[in-house]
């Protein structure tokens, strides 16, 4: 599993291999743009179920670790699927946007 560390306490967010090159390049391009939105992950069971939220803004450090060996080519149909998610009311909440089928 790879991870996102978000604010100066570098708060740990545990993202699937297979999704955070892809949760970097949505965040990167909202971040580029001056957006801000909301960001929620389901929560392991080990630390209590339920669901966390952060509220990511441009001027709050984030920084990513990609394991070793993750691919990361970069799908553009899905991180513009995970922006428009992350644009809308409830923002993004990771997994939740399908990836879409491979050609």
């Amino acid at each position: 599993m790879s991870s996102m560390f978000y604010g100066e306490t570098g708060t740990e967010i545990v993202v699937a291999d297979d999704l955070v090159v892809h949760l970097r390049a949505t965040t990167t391009e909202k971040m580029q743009r001056g957006e801000r939105f909301l960001l929620s992950w389901h929560e392991p069971d080990i630390v209590g179920d339920g669901t966390s939220s952060v509220w990511l803004d441009p001027s709050i450090p984030v920084r990513y670790h990609v394991d070793s060996g993750v691919d990361d080519s970069i799908d553009r149909t899905w991180v513009e699927a995970m922006v428009a998610a992350a644009s809308s009311d409830g923002g993004l909440l990771i997994g939740s946007v399908p990836r879409p089928p491979q050609d």
